[in-house]
């Protein structure tokens, strides 16, 4: 058996900086991927010409590529569906593409096979990448063995697009390929490391026993979008140490060194919640990121709404759908009219002051204890926290995540939670409606605006805040361990909108700035 390489950091890298390397950074990365000896250097995307930029690894014209050749051969990828290959033309020794990776989802299996019969016959080797291998069923990688016999092309690939693959899942797939595509053609692997399995995944084929060549992607440093990938120098170096292989690393690292690592602090790349949940559900990291980025849910509760995906929905992102499936979960069947009522009787004859989790409630606390101590009828009721140092009668919990981070000690302080909260072993005194207090067009469930909800309902005319800082200035929290994240423009303006709107039926009154 014979494993080759084939870097992509200049394809795959480009999801991180929108291909955006400069010229003379890919003029050197190229020159030195050569010196290194690496067996494949992927150029970057074939795009047509309206997306010709200097400074782009994108190729517009295959005839016009100003880098010099080396020994290690260049390919560039075709996106089906996102180039017309009419410009392609025939091959030439004066070309430096001496072949092309066709990335293809399944329904395009017969377009892809046409497009490689033409390409073909201008002269050019092709590379088949199948999206998400993952996603075929046995009959389906069947077919997709039998259009590749047919064809022959230079290498069938097993593309894991969202780095969900063990070595187990790996090689069922590899020993059906392997045992049924005609002898010649080349298997390559294509990995993601959601799994931080990327470099193992490709030590067991490597170890593998067949005597059908493979060829292992990978980039510099592993850099590629989300999680990345193989990373070029640790392949290199275990072929040199284990089988006698005669890679330069010294010229990988000088790539790292001088221009790969730059990138990642601009562009973090990298093993991640993020990507691990969406590898461990089998879900699209769109999905994911959509709840993570709401800030209410316990990661037990993100798996629950991930798991529970339609299998047609789950690898095709749809926000729509998304936040149907959060408001379903946030909104549990369960009757909350007597608790209603009964919280309604305990505070509608007292004045309410609302505590935020903003950062004045730490820095004006000395007012705000004053205060409390010149209202004595006063109701405090802290939002999503326990204030530390402050007289505290009520806490509202609207937010899983929060909930996580109350302390079980709050014996004197009766707890009022929100209905899509599970509660455990913490007995709350009342439970609120959460569909009725949430506004269901941006379910933007901020816990503050969803008890001046409450009280609105309940009658109340006039609410005093404290803490309710509107995500200003950069020190946005009274303690750091509820920062689960920036806030962007959006939010604050949401948040700002809906107090303004609530200002409308209910007194509002600020005692912090």
């Amino acid at each position: 058996m014979r494993v080759s390489v084939l870097d992509c950091t200049l394809r795959d890298g480009g999801y991180l900086n929108n291909w955006q390397f400069g010229n003379g950074t890919i003029s050197n990365i190229v020159e030195k991927l050569g010196l290194s000896k690496v067996d494949y250097i992927e150029l970057g995307f074939l795009k047509n010409k309206s997306y010709s930029d200097f400074n782009s690894s994108h190729i517009t014209d295959i005839t016009n590529i100003s880098l010099k050749p080396n020994d290690s051969l260049f390919v560039a990828m075709i996106e089906i569906g996102e180039y017309d290959i009419s410009d392609i033309p025939q091959y030439k020794d004066d070309i430096l593409i001496f072949g092309f990776r066709l990335m293809f989802r399944k329904k395009q299996l017969k377009e892809v096979i046409g497009i490689a019969r033409k390409l073909q016959k201008l002269g050019y080797e092709i590379f088949l990448q199948p999206v998400n291998i993952m996603d075929y069923n046995l009959q389906e990688l069947i077919e997709l063995i039998q259009a590749a016999n047919k064809i022959n092309p230079y290498a069938t690939y097993i593309v894991d697009t969202y780095g969900f693959m063990n070595k187990y899942d790996l090689m069922e797939k590899f020993l059906l390929l392997d045992s049924n595509l005609n002898k010649n053609i080349k298997l390559g692997y294509h990995s993601h490391n959601n799994l931080q399995l990327a470099y193992s995944n490709c030590i067991e084929l490597i170890e593998h026993n067949t005597q059908r060549e493979i060829i292992l992607d990978s980039s510099v440093f592993g850099m590629g979008k989300g999680a990345g990938n193989a990373n070029t120098e640790l392949i290199l170096s275990y072929l040199n140490e284990k089988f006698g292989a005669n890679y330069d690393i010294d010229q990988i690292l000088e790539i790292i060194d001088i221009y790969i690592s730059k990138e990642k602090e601009k562009n973090p790349w990298g093993y991640s919640l993020l990507y691990y949940l969406a590898a461990i559900t089998k879900s699209h990291h769109s999905y994911v990121r959509f709840l993570l980025d709401k800030k209410t849910l316990s990661i037990k509760s993100i798996k629950e709404i991930l798991v529970s995906l339609d299998e047609t929905k789950k690898m095709n992102y749809d926000e729509k759908y998304i936040s149907q499936k959060y408001f379903q979960h946030q909104t549990r069947n369960i009757n909350t009219k007597e608790d209603f009522t009964k919280l309604k009787e305990e505070i509608t004859t007292s004045e309410i002051l609302l505590i935020g989790l903003g950062s004045s409630v730490r820095k004006e606390k000395a007012q705000i204890i004053k205060f409390i101590q010149h209202h004595k009828s006063l109701k405090v009721i802290a939002i999503n926290h326990v204030p530390k140092d402050i007289r505290t009668d009520y806490i509202f919990i609207s937010n899983m995540k929060r909930y996580s981070q109350i302390s079980s000690s709050t014996a004197d302080i009766k707890i009022i939670l929100t209905s899509n909260i599970d509660p455990g072993f913490i007995q709350p005194d009342f439970t609120l409606d959460y569909k009725s207090i949430v506004d269901e067009t941006t379910i933007l469930d901020f816990g503050g605006i969803m008890f001046i909800k409450a009280l609105a309902l309940i009658g109340i005319k006039k609410v005093i805040l404290a803490g309710f800082d509107g995500f200003k200035g950069h020190d946005l929290y009274v303690d750091k361990m509820y920062d689960f994240g920036s806030y962007d423009s959006n939010r604050k303006c949401a948040f700002k909108a809906q107090l303004k709107e609530l200002s409308k039926i209910i007194d509002i009154e600020n005692i912090t700035k």
